[in-house]
């Protein structure tokens, strides 16, 4: 009976062994499938915290990017290329002592002509002010202007025209010696620092080398005459090249303009409407203007093309970016001038708008 009873102990007693052991096992094995939740959520999380320190250290790195373009001008031009950064983005030096590193090696007080970062300061300015944007525009440089307009020019407009062999730049104009004067007058009334300014007008500056009888109101779009025919001149006011050979296109690629990307910038050089289109109107209620002047998405190119088929009417894109551009929606040209029949509608219409329902072209109303 003795020997029964320790037999019944040790079993029992292996048995709360092995139950223990079990135990054991399954906490592990329970803490074990807690821990590898708990490793999933924070991988998880840590992805997520990982995409987001990427995207802050990219505001950073462009943040700081922006913040040292005056230091380095001439990275300018490639970057605006390259779409790293916008037009907006580029900062002004113009007027501010604290930015004069920005086209010479010194600061402030220590820059002068001899520390330029180039020696021809028109190479400096076109940095910023690229060709093809609205100030180049504006005025053509590089250009000998003749005996008549140097006769009425002033001598310090004259004197400058002699360092540059005759031709007119940037600096035939402007004055940028004028900034580091820093003369209170100058700044709040002379902001573009025209030689000779400030002016009342800017026309009067224009009017040193140009004749005011000359200076009659010109509209571009009135480019056909009283018998019908086109009056060449006005053809060059936005294209390049043989008028001819613009006569005869059919097609917006077989003509030139005299910039190649933002068009736009032909318009506004007459029509400062900005934002637009939709920027006199005031259902918007977050007070943001709508932004047009992008690529059409997909669904939007196939009511081009559907626009185009059905109402056999053109609704051309920006040759070089394929963006919507002003004559996207208005045509610029009088009737008679555009061979196309589906390019030529909406010419001389209301406000030139190729269609009455020009929004329903594009939306869906």
């Amino acid at each position: 009976m003795e020997e029964c009873n320790t037999l019944k102990y040790r079993f029992r007693k292996k048995q709360c062994s092995l139950l223990f052991v079990l135990s054991i096992l399954m906490s592990n094995h329970s803490m074990a499938i807690a821990n590898s939740v708990e490793n999933t959520s924070v991988k998880k999380m840590t992805t997520a915290e990982l995409k987001e320190q990427k995207r802050l250290a990219a505001i950073q790195a462009h943040k700081k990017l922006v913040e040292g373009l005056l230091n380095n001008i001439e990275t300018i031009p490639g970057l605006l290329k390259s779409k790293k950064i916008s037009i907006n983005e580029v900062p002004n030096p113009h007027w501010n002592q604290s930015k004069c590193i920005a086209c010479h090696s010194e600061e402030a007080d220590k820059a002068n002509k001899t520390n330029l970062k180039d020696k021809n300061i028109e190479a400096s300015c076109a940095y910023c002010h690229l060709t093809g944007d609205e100030h180049n525009y504006i005025h053509p440089v590089d250009l000998k202007p003749g005996k008549e307009k140097i006769s009425t020019m002033s001598r310090v407009m004259k004197d400058e025209l002699k360092k540059t062999s005759g031709h007119v730049v940037c600096s035939t104009c402007h004055d940028i010696s004028l900034q580091c004067k820093m003369e209170n007058r100058q700044i709040h009334e002379n902001k573009n620092f025209f030689r000779g300014g400030p002016y009342s007008k800017r026309a009067d500056l224009c009017l040193k080398c140009h004749q005011p009888e000359n200076y009659q109101k010109f509209n571009p779009h009135e480019q056909v005459d009283a018998k019908g025919n086109v009056i060449d001149h006005k053809c060059t006011v936005c294209h390049q090249g043989d008028v001819d050979d613009l006569k005869r296109a059919t097609d917006l690629s077989q003509v030139s303009f005299h910039i190649k990307e933002n068009l736009n910038a032909i318009c506004w050089g007459c029509h400062k409407w900005k934002p637009h289109p939709g920027g006199s109107f005031n259902f918007f209620k977050s007070g943001k203007k709508p932004d047009h002047l992008v690529k059409p998405s997909v669904e939007v190119k196939r009511r081009l093309q559907k626009t185009l088929t059905e109402k056999q009417l053109l609704l051309p894109l920006e040759p070089e970016t394929g963006k919507v551009f002003c004559a996207t929606c208005h045509n610029p040209h009088a009737k008679g001038v555009i061979k196309n029949k589906t390019a030529a509608k909406g010419a001389e219409n209301k406000s030139r708008l190729r269609s009455k329902e020009i929004c329903n072209k594009c939306h869906i109303m």
